[in-house]
């Protein structure tokens, strides 16, 4: 009883930690054994609230964890995966967000994203595009893979408006 009381604290603890250095105010954290582990489990429980018109937004310089266990739930749903690709002008990969926002629509369940990307190395725009994607479906979600992001720099999830945001430690 006193070692569970005492990883009860301690989870406790953890917990208060990670939402004052990532500005969660809403508390809702998840602990894993690993980020694919996550994204899996993310993708089952979306995975009865998808329908055969709906779609989800892959961004295509994804980390693999966070694109096959969503395409494997859209196959199962009949659900469209929408890709979001990079642009390629003369052999210059570019991360255009355009691009992005042409592939949301009232059917659109989740975009998922990285913050930084595993490909270029660029830092996306995550408050920018939140905004933007749910300017045109406020019932969109954002999930976005912050492993590469978040032992550079913080993330105020509170102002980033986005409703998953899956790193380590």
């Amino acid at each position: 009883n006193i070692i569970s009381n005492n990883n009860k604290k301690s989870i406790k603890n953890a917990k208060e930690i990670v939402n004052i250095i990532t500005n969660n105010n809403n508390g809702k954290i998840v602990f894993g054994n690993s980020c694919s582990q996550l994204m899996f489990n993310l993708s089952q429980s979306i995975k009865k609230n998808l329908k055969k018109n709906n779609n989800i937004v892959i961004a295509n310089f994804n980390h693999e964890s966070c694109i096959s266990p969503f395409e494997r739930i859209a196959k199962d749903n009949n659900t469209k995966i929408r890709w979001w690709k990079l642009t390629n002008e003369n052999d210059i990969y570019n991360i255009n967000y355009n691009n992005l926002l042409k592939e949301i629509d009232n059917e659109t369940k989740m975009v998922i994203l990285p913050h930084v990307s595993n490909i270029l190395g660029n830092i996306l725009d995550i408050e920018f595009i939140s905004e933007k994607v749910k300017e045109i479906n406020k019932n969109t979600k954002i999930l976005v893979d912050g492993v590469a992001y978040f032992p550079h720099d913080s993330i105020d999830l509170y102002n980033s408006n986005i409703d998953y945001y899956v790193f380590s430690f």
